[in-house]
């Protein structure tokens, strides 16, 4: 009872070998694109082969077909008929259809007629064949080197026995053909002990299953006919294509009632290998066979991104046609690019179905409507960034499609720049208006901008605060580009007096819908607040101002040199004007300087008229508010000093006077205060001459009269002219600084023969008279006193007096002249 189970179970393992058909596609004339016209789709008609004995059919000695071997008999319980079940499973990654392993499980149950066969099962193996039919379009070639044979069993009773190709053997282009005659596997007989021993073997209900497992990227590896996509990237090395997304197997499963066995050599000897019965020489599965079938799901179309608005399909490709047209995106099939720019949004804010489209391998048709698709992710790197956009979905049907991806590429140039030109720095507070409107120019530039706009802020310097009025004002707004530099300008209306910075951004209308994150920031944002341009505002008062020099000491006072003596006083006077009123005045302050040599009078210093303290000469005069306050107003200050007596020389200095200098701030609305600019008056210049004593100018020629009578008795005539004489006194004052005039006759008159008048010449000086003849005779005296130019007149009544008698000789209508000596001198009179 043993043995009939081991032999049944054993018989039932051969029975199990299946044909399996693996198919590529087959056209029974060249491929060509899908184009204007998609092919038919034909398979070459089905061929078989290894489906009769070699050798012939093993028969007894009546030429009746024998089966000597492990004879099994298919069961027919409603658990026991052949079960098929095919199984896919890709390589892992996010491809439904790339790489990775197809299985095939059949199994069945068998009986074993007569377990004393389990002695044939040696010698000729198991009498039993199963042909194993593949879809048309897998080639049975295809899935024998695709087959993991370390992975392929048959399991008889739950005893493995291992596999080999001897087994397993091309029935035809998409049929193979298993067996497991002892010329099929050499594995029978080592198998046959193990299979027995199982527990719980019973020969009459034998349980069979078969095992095979085949590498979908092997038997792929050349890609399917149809396809024309480049180096046939649709189809290799992935599960194959169907017009119907399915696959049909069908194993036919021939017991030994239904088989005919080989013989050894054209003779009577039974062989190892059993073959199927025909039918006028066909396969009749119908007639013999239990077959059991299997339908594995597939695909049919495939994701190909293009542009449903035609806009960037700029590729005429004549390796994929989808609707009779060939143009697509840049780039192949599974490997298009999308170089877009940003007018109608970034590739994130494009309608998300934009660049959809499944395609029917087959037909080439779009088959879109009604498909799911997804990408991701759904935004790029960033501009100027290729990023590999992955779409996948299903079709309509609802089967997965494989994923492809789109290279995107928003090619938009953020290289966009603005700079005023007009308010570079042109004093110590940056760019200095006035409260009037002022015209700002400025130059931009942006490669890809089409409209936009420059607007612009302004900050308070000091507080950092926007200004309220001013925290976001269009500058200009831009419709041209000459792709280079563009010109802007608006007009900055008048501004309150304050310090400011003056802030600024371009706005690139298309750059800021697409990328909001990319857009151009202000100036501030980019470098800082106290980078950007410093305005400021102010209304600078117009000052004049004066200054003269009075020489208290002496007449005339003033001049332009002033001269004064060593010991003079002199008197500065500098007088500030407010010409023109702006912004407030504050913390004014005038600094004067003395000249060299010279010594401050105490108590002179004076302010509009007002005596004020001396400690304004070393520190300076703080000036109270309420001065220079409105135009016209003036402020004057007055001191006096006196002139040292070591700058006394003998030759003639000059003293140069010190600037005054008015100082302070301008009050600006914010409560800023900038220092003004100082006022400074002219430096003035004291003349010290060199001291001496000299006689600067006589009376002129003087006459006593024409035409006068010869005298008949004594008379005088009194000189007609200016009698007044200029003296210069340069001398330091000292205890004999006493001088002198004199005046002697040094030519008597006479005629112009020479003939002498015989008369008397006087000075006359307040009634008394002073004969003036050939020695010197002293008619003015000065005690030195008085320094500088010093004037001696002498009253009208005072004169020269020419004194003639009737004795004297004179000749009628004859000019007498004569010559008198003015001399100047010091001491005695000579």
């Amino acid at each position: 009872m043993m043995n009939k189970k081991i032999v049944t179970d054993l018989l039932s393992f051969f029975l199990l070998s299946v044909i399996l058909t693996v198919g590529i596609f087959e056209l029974s004339k060249p491929v060509n694109a899908v184009g204007v016209t998609p092919p038919n789709i034909a398979y070459d008609p089905d061929t078989y082969e290894n489906i009769t004995p070699t050798n012939g059919t093993n028969s007894n000695i009546f030429g009746q077909p024998k089966i000597d071997g492990g004879k099994v008999v298919q069961l027919t319980g409603a658990d026991q008929l052949p079960k098929l079940n095919v199984t896919y499973t890709n390589d892992g990654s996010n491809d439904p259809w790339k790489g990775g392993k197809i299985g095939f499980h059949w199994e069945s149950h068998v009986e074993l007629t007569n377990y004393l066969d389990v002695i044939n099962i040696s010698a000729q193996g198991f009498a039993f064949v199963a042909i194993i039919n593949l879809p048309k379009y897998v080639s049975s070639e295809d899935v024998l080197k695709a087959i993991d044979w370390d992975n392929a069993y048959l399991k008889i009773n739950g005893a493995n026995i291992k596999l080999d190709a001897g087994g397993l053997m091309p029935a035809g282009n998409h049929t193979l053909r298993f067996g497991m005659g002892s010329w099929d596997n050499g594995n029978i007989v080592g198998s046959v002990f193990n299979i027995i021993t199982q527990p719980g073997f019973n020969a009459g209900n034998i349980p069979i299953a078969f095992d095979i497992t085949v590498d979908v990227a092997k038997m792929t590896a050349s890609g399917d006919k149809y396809d024309t996509s480049p180096n046939k990237v649709l189809t290799t090395g992935k599960l194959q294509p169907s017009t119907t997304k399915l696959a049909d197997f069908s194993v036919d499963f021939y017991d030994s009632n239904n088989v005919v066995q080989d013989r050894v050599w054209p003779g009577i000897s039974p062989g190892g290998r059993f073959y199927p019965k025909l039918t006028n020489g066909a396969l009749n599965p119908t007639t013999y066979a239990k077959t059991s079938t299997f339908k594995l799901p597939t695909w049919n179309s495939y994701i190909s991104p293009w542009d449903t608005t035609n806009k960037y399909n700029s590729s005429a490709d004549t390796t994929e046609y989808v609707d009779s047209n060939n143009l697509n995106l840049p780039g192949t099939t599974n490997n298009r690019t999308l170089t877009m720019g940003l007018s109608e949004g970034s590739f994130a804010q494009l309608p998300a179905t934009r660049f959809n489209r499944v395609v029917n391998f087959f037909t080439g048709k779009n088959v879109t409507t009604g498909a799911t698709l997804t990408h991701t992710p759904t935004q790029t790197l960033g501009l100027n960034q290729q990023t590999n956009i992955l779409y996948t979905g299903k079709d309509a049907g609802g089967t997965a499609l494989s994923p492809v991806t789109l290279k995107v590429l928003e090619k938009y140039a953020a290289d966009g720049t603005v700079k005023p030109t007009n308010l570079e720095p042109d004093s110590q507070w940056g760019k200095l208006l006035t409260s009037t409107p002022y015209q700002v120019n400025a130059i931009w530039r942006a490669s890809d901008l089409t409209t936009g706009s420059i607007h612009y802020r302004l900050y308070n310097k000091t507080t950092q605060k926007l200004v309220g009025t001013f925290e976001d004002k269009l500058f200009q707004t831009i419709s041209t580009n000459n792709g280079g530099d563009n010109s802007a300008a608006a007009t900055l209306p008048a501004l309150a007096s304050g310090q400011y910075y003056f802030d600024y951004k371009l706005i690139d209308d298309t750059l800021s819908k697409a990328y909001p994150s990319l857009a151009y920031k202000w100036q501030s944002e980019q470098t800082g607040i106290s980078s950007l341009k410093a305005i400021t505002v102010a209304g600078f008062p117009s000052i004049s101002k004066e200054s003269y020099l009075k020489n208290l000491s002496r007449t005339p006072e003033t001049g332009k040199p002033l001269i004064a003596l060593a010991g003079d006083t002199v008197q500065e006077n500098i007088t500030f004007t407010l010409d023109k009123m702006g912004d407030s005045l504050a913390d004014k302050k005038v600094s004067v300087a003395l000249p060299e040599n010279v010594t401050y009078e105490k108590g002179s210093l004076t302010l509009n008229g007002t005596v004020i303290s001396d400690d304004g000469i070393q520190n300076g005069i703080n000036v109270p508010a309420q001065y220079l306050t409105k135009a016209g107003e003036k402020l004057t200050i007055t001191y006096k000093y006196k002139i040292n007596t070591n700058t006394a020389t003998t030759n003639a200095i000059d003293l140069p006077t010190k600037a005054a200098i008015l100082s302070g701030n301008i009050a600006l609305s914010d409560g800023t205060k900038l220092p003004f600019t100082d006022i400074k008056t002219d430096a003035d210049l004291i003349q010290i001459p060199k001291q001496e004593l000299a006689l600067i100018d006589v009376p002129d020629d003087f006459t006593f009269g024409n035409d006068l009578p010869v005298p008949t008795q004594a008379v005088s005539y009194k000189a007609n002219g200016d009698f007044s004489f200029d003296v210069k006194d340069t001398r330091l004052p000292s205890t004999d600084s006493a001088w002198q005039l004199s005046g002697r006759l040094t030519t008597p008159f006479k005629t112009g023969e020479g003939k002498e008048l015989n008369a008397g010449l006087y000075f006359s000086h307040n009634g008394n008279k002073i004969p003036i003849t050939k020695d010197n005779a002293l008619i003015y005296q000065n005690d030195g006193a008085k320094k500088g130019d010093i004037s001696v007149d002498f009253p009208s009544s005072d004169g020269l007096l020419l004194e003639l008698s009737n004795s004297t000789y004179t000749q009628a209508d004859t000019t007498y002249q004569g010559v008198i000596t003015w001399e100047l001198s010091t001491g005695p009179v000579k």
